[in-house]
């Protein structure tokens, strides 16, 4: 859409700008799930409480990559923005019916019922359980996210192809070394 054009438009930057939000959103969304345990992982006893976002949404991790397939539409082609929308799309459906046909008469289900499954509610519909959040851990597993948003502002103030390219490569790479270790070691 912006490659050789000489003159950016004013619909092109609306557009990416709009797109930056949304991928600030995903970046500040899986920081802050990825910081707290998610509640529907196994653990004994009943799940009486639970923090951060999942007090709002069931699946935020998924909203995420939903929020990020949108994005990344956003700069390729119209087939791939078509093909990363809808195999996102087709995944986080998947994986929501997996879930649901795993929901039979576990701890969560009183959870399952008062919280949404991928619109957030704007109040929480859970009891705070109050454990501290793993921000380092959570800021790790992000790290591609907001480099993607530092690239995509930069790209969005300059619409020049290059910057998203270059920023998105080194956002990968970061996560790379950043996450490495962690990888290393569950093997």
């Amino acid at each position: 859409m912006v490659r050789h054009h000489s003159t950016p438009a004013v619909f092109e930057r609306s557009v990416f700008g709009i797109g930056t939000l949304m991928l600030l959103a995903c970046a500040v969304l899986e920081t802050c799930a990825s910081a707290y345990p998610d509640p529907s992982v196994p653990s004994p006893g009943p799940l009486i409480s639970c923090d951060g976002p999942y007090r709002h949404l069931q699946h935020p991790l998924l909203l995420a990559r939903l929020l990020f397939a949108l994005v990344l539409g956003l700069l390729v082609p119209l087939p791939g923005t078509i093909v990363i929308v809808a195999g996102e799309s087709l995944l986080i459906l998947r994986l929501l019916m997996r879930d649901r046909d795993n929901a039979g008469a576990d701890r969560c289900h009183r959870y399952r019922l008062a919280v949404p499954v991928l619109v957030p509610s704007i109040h929480p519909r859970f009891p705070v359980r109050g454990s501290g959040a793993e921000w380092g851990k959570a800021f790790r597993r992000a790290v591609s996210k907001w480099g993607f948003a530092a690239s995509m502002i930069i790209f969005t103030l300059t619409l020049q192809d290059r910057i998203a390219e270059i920023g998105g490569a080194v956002s990968f790479f970061l996560w790379v070394a950043l996450n490495m270790r962690s990888a290393s070691t569950r093997a």
